[in-house]
């Protein structure tokens, strides 16, 4: 079996040749997706883990150098058949700004993952920064 860049090399042309990805710039769009898509872990924490870190400190790896936020709250979210959900709410020092954008996030206990963090423009004295999982139920 190739790498899975050649499979979403392949599957992007597959799908532009079959008129599905009309546009060459919608084809690498795609592309630029499910890599990131195929980067992401395998298994991420469970909302248990994440609520067990609250106060800590998460340091973000962005390529400008480090910024280290603190989890301030786990909330749990909506429950549906299917899925579990949650969210996690970062704070940081007000001078230090991240985009939107996938984060390599590192913690002493959870170890390393990729997240994609917004920003929440509120106004205070610290920056928010929003992550939000959601995961398909196991069958036991």
């Amino acid at each position: 079996m190739g790498s899975r860049r050649e499979f979403m090399t392949t599957a992007a042309a597959v799908l532009s040749g079959l008129g599905l990805l009309s546009q060459p710039l919608l084809a690498s769009k795609a592309l630029v997706v499910a890599e990131t898509v195929a980067k992401l872990p395998k298994s991420t924490p469970r909302v248990e883990a994440f609520a067990a870190a609250a106060g800590s400190e998460f340091t973000v790896h962005d390529p400008s150098g480090q910024v280290r936020l603190t989890l301030h709250t786990v909330t749990a979210g909506a429950q549906a058949a299917e899925f579990n959900s949650f969210s996690l709410l970062f704070k940081g020092h007000p001078a230090q700004h991240l985009a939107d954008d996938i984060y390599r996030v590192s913690h002493p206990r959870l170890g390393e993952l990729e997240v994609f963090l917004s920003q929440i423009h509120r106004p205070g004295v610290t920056q928010s920064y929003e992550a939000v999982f959601s995961s398909r139920k196991v069958a036991v």
